[in-house]
């Protein structure tokens, strides 16, 4: 009998499995790419192109000025993240260098994502109905649907993290004087790896850290062991971030205003218009059934009170609480659904699964929304020596073009618009700057501005309400091999030493990112 079950839940969840890749797979074809995207993208390119070069790295210094000269040619290169998912992408660009590729990749860590989930539950609940439940409800919420088919870290964030807690409450589960050094080992990686993924993840010391100090002093002394081989694995990283000041960026972004904290609150948004009572409900019956297992409170309150007092606050910083959403929708239905009469029990079962398909059917509609905007047809054209100047970072951000540029050969650096922080356009910036292109999204161009920078247009695409413009610069114009890197706020140019971008990160650690 529980072979037939087994079976019958393998079958289920390969069922939901392929379903779910396929319409992701269908989604992500014509999506058009957003900012994080292209900025994920390009450092994963960075990667390849460093694995693809290594014959020709010899000292530190030749591994600086790769980065330097990569961060001129592509100015939102992003080297302050950990390295992980970017050297995944890293390997798919390997294997083709292709925006849908690299999406796939993210699809396939999604579902993966949702297995890890299944058996966390499982290993905390021992209930199959529950881990089944958490695995549909994590690929039902609205965000992770939207996610998942995007180039960006957040799903990795939520994979890594959910092993390495996956791990321990397996470790948890076995006797202390049984427990082996081997076990700490693995669970000593999985953190490390987490720790590589974002920086979210350091909360994962202090989850496991508290929980076994208040369940088992002498656990608690193994896990402290873990933790500092942990700390040892990724002390190379470490000190590279500490050495280079990058975690001066980091402190920069989060002391940005992005959105504001209540993002983490709104259910609809974050779940979808007919989980999102559904969840709240949960969440709240989850946590007073569980009020005597603090772990949770432990994994839910000290990251969310965190975040709220950060001044950059988005929906995706919260993925590392997914999982207890997950959880607590598959528990409270399972508890209800025994709680019930039996007649009752398919109106249930039948409410809940209208409300995911419901839930899915939006997701899907609310995806396949919006323009698809033909920069790999504004970049083909470039050809000419010379750089590219992006004049807004709307509708398309510069990071796209930039990506494109290096699918279609484009030979010059792409100039961002915030070099206009102290400047208005003119013939003479043009000439300062190597601009052979103009790239105009927002008609900011007048007919006389035109007219005045002798740009001549080469090609424009209408989509919807935007007008995406080529122009081409006239006149002769400097070579010139540098960027204005926006994040530094200050102009960088090949065979530039380390230490002037040092001063540029000290300079601007304060200033709001882009």
């Amino acid at each position: 009998m529980k072979k037939i079950i087994k079976n019958k839940i393998f079958y289920i969840l390969l069922f939901i499995t392929i379903g779910y890749f396929l319409i992701q797979l269908f989604l992500s074809r014509d999506l058009a790419m957003n900012s994080d995207e292209g900025t994920h993208a390009i450092s994963g390119l960075f990667y390849k192109d460093f694995i693809c070069n290594f014959n020709s790295i010899h000292s530190l210094n030749d591994v600086i000025q790769f980065i330097i000269n990569y961060t001129v040619k592509y100015s939102k290169v992003t080297l302050y993240y950990p390295p992980l998912y970017h050297l995944l992408l890293a390997v798919v660009f390997l294997i083709q260098e292709d925006i849908i590729v690299a999406r796939i990749l993210n699809i396939l860590l999604t579902i993966l994502t949702s297995f890890v989930i299944y058996k966390l539950s499982y290993e905390i609940f021992n209930d199959k109905k529950i881990s089944v439940l958490s695995f549909i409800f994590f690929l039902s919420f609205s965000i992770i649907f939207f996610y998942a088919n995007k180039v960006m870290i957040d799903i990795l964030q939520i994979l890594t993290f959910s092993c390495s807690l996956w791990y321990y409450f397996k470790i948890k589960k076995t006797k202390v004087n049984n427990l082996r050094f081997k076990n700490l080992i693995i669970l000593s990686v999985l953190v490390a790896i987490s720790l590589l993924t974002k920086f979210y993840s350091i909360f994962i010391p202090i989850i496991i850290l508290l929980d076994s100090f208040f369940y088992d002093k002498k656990l608690f002394k193994k896990i402290f062991i873990a933790l500092v081989i942990s700390g040892i694995l990724i002390s190379p990283y470490a000190f590279f971030y500490y050495k280079y000041q990058m975690y001066k960026l980091v402190i920069g972004k989060a002391m940005s205003t992005w959105e504001t904290s209540s993002v983490f609150f709104d259910v609809f948004r974050n779940f979808g218009m007919f989980l999102g009572l559904y969840v709240a409900f949960s969440l709240i019956y989850f946590f007073y059934k569980n009020r005597e297992n603090y772990i949770f409170f432990v994994w839910f309150f000290i990251p969310l009170i965190v975040l709220l007092c950060l001044k950059n606050s988005d929906p995706r910083f919260a993925f590392i609480l997914m999982p207890i959403y997950a959880m607590s929708c598959g528990f409270t239905f399972t508890k209800f659904e025994k709680m019930v009469k039996p007649k009752w029990k398919k109106v249930l079962i039948l409410l809940i699964s209208c409300l995911i398909l419901l839930q899915i059917t939006h997701n899907v509609f609310l995806n396949s929304q919006g323009p698809n905007y033909p920069v790999d047809e504004i970049m083909k054209p470039i050809k000419n020596d010379g750089n590219v100047l992006i004049l807004t970072e709307d509708p398309v951000y510069s990071s796209v073009y930039m990506f494109y540029g290096r699918v279609n050969k484009v030979p010059g650096n792409i100039i961002r618009s915030c070099v206009f922080f102290t400047s208005n356009l003119t013939k003479e910036m043009l000439q300062e700057w190597g601009v052979k292109y103009v790239i105009d999204q927002k008609n900011v161009l007048t007919e006389s501005s035109v007219a005045s920078l002798n740009l001549k247009i080469i090609l424009e695409k209408n989509i919807n309400e935007d007008s995406l413009k080529l122009f081409e610069f006239q006149e002769d114009i400097n070579k010139t091999d540098c960027n204005f890197v926006c994040i530094l706020l200050g102009k960088v140019c090949k065979g530039m030493q380390f230490g002037d971008i040092i001063s540029l990160i000290n300079k601007n650690i304060y200033t709001k990112i882009d």
